[in-house]
């Protein structure tokens, strides 16, 4: 299971067992992703182990407290872990780093089920006993993100990226920051980092796709981008096809658009943009339905035409 990150993105895909719901920062959704990921890191039973607690040098193996610190660490779901680091937190047993791991555990758990009060506040109590971990401060970014803090979200993944530049996440999340505010030149050069550690991230592939494709910028090289992201498949193939769709509709290849989005409707049917340039790519083509496409985009998201028009689009 993915620990899912914050969006900015209102066209929500299919809500999925476990999955974080969306979040839309203010009216424009900047990056064409419903799901940031920790995911390279951070599975979720990977990510209560991530700064694993202390089994063999803090308690005895077989203890009452080693059953607990077990139970926290390697829970299946979100909620059994939620109930696990309860008990161990409560239970006065751990101090330390061990009690700090429980919290940032409960915290991802608390992350993923939409309680980002609570993710924050276990954050905040488990950076007094671990510092120096960037991890946390990358998870904090995420949950700041999700409360619609973006700044506060890049400076924490500044501070994750410091402390530990092997960490994919925190420069795709960055860069999903920066394009979130509108700053698309920045957000690139995240996502290069991210993919020279990870090639086949198909999140920071779809990433440096949009960020080109709304600036109108090397497009041969977004498109790449897109056809990487879309063989790498997972969880975000929904935005990667809706992405390399506006790439097409950029490089003036509307029938390849249209199929594009068709497969990204397939899998998203709500995603206000891909109806709207899907019908600017059959009004382009002379073709029936773009009006049809068009309306249903503008009932979806009424303001469509603005957005667009902010990245150039004027039909």
């Amino acid at each position: 299971m993915n620990l899912t990150i914050f969006t900015a993105d209102q066209e929500e895909l299919p809500a999925k067992q476990g999955s974080e719901s969306t979040f839309s920062v203010g009216a424009e959704p900047a990056l064409k992703s419903s799901h940031y990921f920790l995911g390279s890191q951070m599975s979720f039973r990977n990510a209560l182990g991530l700064i694993m607690l202390c089994t063999a040098g803090c308690v005895g193996p077989g203890s009452a407290t080693a059953a607990k610190v077990e139970a926290c660490a390697d829970a299946s779901t979100p909620q059994k872990a939620i109930a696990a680091c309860s008990v161990l937190i409560e239970s006065g047993e751990i101090t330390g780093k061990s009690l700090g791991s429980a919290r940032f555990n409960r915290a991802s758990a608390y992350f993923m089920t939409g309680a980002q009060d609570l993710a924050l506040a276990d954050l905040n109590e488990a950076m007094q006993l671990l510092p120096s971990d960037a991890r946390v401060y990358g998870l904090r970014g995420a949950v700041r993100g999700m409360k619609g803090d973006l700044d506060g979200a890049i400076a924490d993944f500044t501070v994750s990226i410091d402390g530990d530049p092997s960490l994919v996440d925190s420069y795709t999340n960055r860069g999903k920051a920066f394009s979130d505010k509108g700053e698309f030149e920045r957000s690139i050069p995240d996502f290069d980092r991210a993919l020279k550690l990870q090639p086949n991230n198909a999140f920071a592939l779809n990433g440096r796709c949009w960020s080109r494709a709304v600036l109108n910028i090397d497009l041969d090289a977004a498109l790449a981008d897109c056809n990487a992201g879309v063989e790498a498949g997972g969880d975000d193939l929904a935005n990667t096809l809706n992405t390399r769709g506006f790439v097409h509709f950029r490089r003036a290849e509307y029938r390849e658009s249209i199929e594009s989005y068709d497969a990204s409707l397939q899998q998203n049917p709500r995603a206000a943009s891909s109806y709207y340039v899907r019908g600017l790519s059959k009004q382009a083509l002379g073709e029936q339905g773009a009006d049809a496409d068009i309306a249903q985009a503008l009932s979806l998201e009424p303001g469509i035409r603005e957005r667009y028009a902010r990245y150039g689009v004027n039909p």
